[in-house]
């Protein structure tokens, strides 16, 4: 589970991840098998959970790590907001 605790939304596709102190690519990541392709959020109006390619101000989200790939160490996630 990730966060956005910022007052503007976060584009998925500046997803990082660091595992075993490496700095990968959201895409380099989904390519290896470290992480699932999509992030998913819950929606509270349909009572369902969705695939969301933006996460929003102060909300959460799901992604799937894959602990064999990882190698069951942990794998850090951030994402790069626009202007620093």
């Amino acid at each position: 589970m990730i966060g956005d605790p910022f007052p503007s939304a976060l584009d998925g596709s500046t997803l990082q991840c660091t595992a075993a102190g490496t700095a990968i690519s959201e895409t380099d990541a989904v390519t290896a098998g470290l992480i699932g392709g999509q992030l998913w959020t819950y929606n509270t109006s349909s009572k369902q959970y969705q695939q969301t390619t933006t996460l929003q101000p102060y909300s959460d989200c799901w992604i799937y790590i894959d602990p064999t790939v990882s190698g069951g160490k942990p794998v850090a996630l951030s994402f790069t907001r626009a202007g620093g």
